[in-house]
């Protein structure tokens, strides 16, 4: 019974800090939110990097959740975190962090669909400026009405 409380602890400890940075992504994907609305670029890096950064913490902390539940995934967690000796305190601990997680999920979505809105109005502007007729100036600074069509004598 004594090796249960070490891994409830260790157990404690790991969905501690997946709240933790959880909680701190969803301030990241605010700030995300709030460089594309405003076109910031410089943020938009700094925000890129701290977002990775959070995302390969939650990898690895996940894997080490994923071993300390013998490999258990969805609900066979809650069932082994049940099991635990304060089960009730880790599942709520648990759900906290899936509600986060989903959270997190949505908030990405989101900006991605505006980064993917900038992106094509972007796109359209390339289209068309590849696209419009290059203004052709004579010599009185009218537009030439020139057709690409030389005469070769005047009659």
């Amino acid at each position: 019974m004594t090796s249960a409380r070490p891994q409830t602890s260790l157990l404690g400890d790991n969905l501690n800090q997946h709240v933790i940075i959880a909680q701190a992504l969803i301030e990241i994907l605010a700030k995300e939110r709030a460089a594309l609305m405003i076109q910031d670029v410089e943020t938009l890096v700094e925000v890129n990097h701290a977002k990775s950064t959070s995302a390969e913490q939650l990898h690895q902390l996940g894997i080490s959740l994923k071993k300390m539940c013998h490999g258990a995934e969805g609900k066979a967690v809650e069932s082994f975190i049940c099991r635990q000796i304060n089960g009730l305190e880790l599942l709520a601990r648990w759900q906290q962090l899936l509600q986060l997680a989903d959270r997190c999920q949505k908030a990405n979505l989101e900006n991605g669909v505006l980064l993917q809105e900038r992106q094509q109005r972007v796109r359209a502007s390339l289209q068309m400026i590849r696209q419009a007729p290059r203004p052709l100036y004579g010599r009185a600074g009218s537009m030439n009405q020139d057709t690409g069509k030389h005469a070769l004598a005047w009659v």
